[in-house]
């Protein structure tokens, strides 16, 4: 019966030493996870600016896409190469622009969604020549 006792306190010294380890192993996970979703959170209300350079058309230049999250304010600092106007579609916002010439467009970014930047041509024509992307 000693015997057996003996079987029986080594197991449960066993089965106390494996359910500490594995407490021990668990707070040091946690320990080192502990607020890193925190680090890698998306800040909110930034400034954000672009530089868009409005050109001449180009078939198969690539549209420029500029990502933002909602609540962000965004810049658009303009460089034009022709002359029209700039339109921020969903924004209602526009902007005159000369051949050489710089402008600015500032948005507060509260609506989510892909917007399209359009040029009004002086000869009635339009075109895309870029895009605000808005995350929610």
């Amino acid at each position: 019966m000693t015997d057996n006792r003996q079987v029986n306190r080594r197991r449960y010294q066993r089965l106390a030493f494996v359910g500490l380890l594995f407490l021990f192993l668990g707070g040091l996970y946690a320990a080192l996870h502990h607020g890193q979703g925190e680090r890698h959170a998306i800040p909110r209300n930034r400034l954000v600016s672009f530089g868009v350079t409005v050109a001449p058309y180009r078939a198969g230049a690539p549209l420029h896409t500029m990502t933002v999250y909602r609540g962000d304010r965004v810049a658009l600092l303009i460089e034009a190469e022709v002359a029209g106007e700039l339109h921020l579609h969903g924004y209602d916002r526009e902007v005159a622009l000369k051949p050489g010439g710089k402008a600015r467009l500032s948005v507060e970014a509260d609506r989510s969604g892909q917007f399209e930047m359009e040029l009004h041509e002086p000869g009635g024509g339009h075109r895309e020549v870029a895009r605000l992307v808005v995350q929610p």
